[in-house]
């Protein structure tokens, strides 16, 4: 998600409403909207992390869990793309929910997966591949866009969570049961 969504909503906010947005009398500017999607998405990972981390200890199930958590994360690209304000504000909750859930997830399977002193390499790969995504994210995002538009690339996206939470889903058909809270 920080590799593409936040480097283009506001340019996609630019492009669906212009530079500033009439709400009554008042007028809002494009980078203002923007800021304020990205306070949206903060809190909404935020929030989405503890509840998805709660669920999984709760359930035992962490792929499970992981894989449920990646729906909304597909809805919200396929909303986004409406670009009307209501699609925006609930693609964006939808895609920051799954984000937060998996970042906060994927450091728990880490663990649960490691042994011993592979803790730290294992976290490390994780964090520097996230790392790797966040910076090619926009590269990817911008140089598609003249290929396939905003809409291609919010839906590119749609089908990357989608097949994550396949292959989450396999693992949990593959761990249910075997291994601890697998």
């Amino acid at each position: 998600m920080e590799g593409l969504l936040l480097a283009t909503i506001g340019l996609f906010i630019q492009q669906q409403f212009g530079e500033t947005v009439r709400v009554g009398n008042a007028a809002i500017g494009a980078a203002t909207l923007a800021g304020l999607a990205f306070g949206i998405t903060t809190l909404v990972s935020a929030l989405s992390a503890p509840l998805s981390g709660t669920q999984s200890d709760r359930s035992g199930r962490r792929w499970q869990t992981a894989a449920r958590w990646l729906i909304p994360g597909v809805a919200g690209f396929a909303v986004l793309v409406l670009g009307t304000p209501l699609a925006i504000a609930a693609g964006l909750v939808g895609v920051s929910a799954a984000s937060g859930s998996n970042a906060n997830l994927a450091t728990v399977l880490i663990g649960d997966l490691s042994v011993g002193g592979q803790h730290g390499r294992r976290l490390g790969v994780l964090f520097t591949l996230g790392d790797l995504g966040s910076a090619i994210g926009p590269v990817l995002a911008f140089g598609l866009l003249p290929l396939v538009g905003m809409a291609g690339v919010y839906w590119a996206a749609a089908l990357i969570f989608g097949g994550m939470g396949v292959v989450a889903g396999m693992w949990a058909r593959k761990y249910q049961g075997v291994i601890g809270n697998l």
